[in-house]
């Protein structure tokens, strides 16, 4: 779920990104495989230390939010449609 909240009187936006569930591991699964470790590592996630759980969900929530923020951005100035387009990305 994605809010935001404009404060009128400094013009900053604040937007924050809500996941009821997230269920995410760095241990354990698929994460044994070696391309797997790798990119864990990659994201220092792989050390199999008490926070990398957090600390992986907490990454994949930034790339979301990150993501939503250009969707958003996209759309309200009517260039989403026409990039997609422009692509040969539409469906």
């Amino acid at each position: 779920h994605l809010t935001s909240e404009l404060d009128s009187e400094t013009g900053e936006l604040t937007m924050s990104l809500y996941f009821p569930s997230l269920p995410v591991g760095a241990v354990g699964g698929g994460t044994g495989y070696r391309m797997q470790k790798e990119a864990l590592g990659m994201l220092r996630c792989g050390a199999d230390g008490p926070g990398d759980k957090a600390e992986l969900a907490g990454i994949i929530a930034a790339f979301a939010l990150a993501l939503d923020v250009s969707t958003s951005s996209a759309i309200s100035n009517d260039t989403f449609t026409a990039s997609h387009m422009r692509l040969a990305h539409a469906c």
